[in-house]
């Protein structure tokens, strides 16, 4: 996957790690905000604020892998892309 690096607000990529974290420990609190990707296996997205989404592959306590941290406006376009 190609990586683009695009500038976010400080506090959104402080939450993003923080998401980041409680996702691959398993948390039961981050399930909330949390839904898997139905049509890419074992990816999920996970609201960052308002607008933007991290998105996680693999499985919690496990190794995963962060994939995007996007706009959500820019979410289906991946999918999409990435499908």
């Amino acid at each position: 996957m190609e990586w683009s690096f695009k500038m976010v607000p400080s506090t959104i990529a402080a939450k993003a790690i923080k998401v980041v974290g409680e996702f691959a420990a398993a948390g039961e609190a981050i399930w909330r905000f949390t839904r898997p990707i139905q049509r890419i296996s074992q990816c999920y997205r996970i609201r960052v604020g308002r607008g933007y989404r991290v998105l996680p592959h693999g499985e919690p306590d496990k190794i995963i892998q962060v994939l995007e941290l996007i706009p959500r406006a820019e979410l289906e376009a991946w999918i999409g892309k990435n499908c």
